[in-house]
């Protein structure tokens, strides 16, 4: 029992990662690289943890990105 309660209660830190390497790099392109990804890999996993905590992350602006308020 003690075994699910921990996978349960597993918070995955990857999101994190994701959002503190766009923070630091100040794109996508180059934190996917910094991350060992491809742009459109990293694309898409920001979409997709956007439209699961339904609010958005990153602001595009040109070819940057900032952080929103959440992010």
């Amino acid at each position: 029992m003690a075994a699910q309660n921990a996978s349960e209660n597993d918070f995955d830190v990857y999101p994190l990662r994701v959002v503190k390497a766009i923070s630091d790099e100040g794109s996508i392109t180059r934190a996917a690289y910094s991350l060992g990804f491809s742009q459109p890999a990293l694309s898409q996993h920001v979409r997709r943890l956007e439209q699961k905590l339904g609010i958005g992350i990153v602001e595009r602006v040109g070819r940057t990105v900032r952080l929103t308020e959440a992010g």
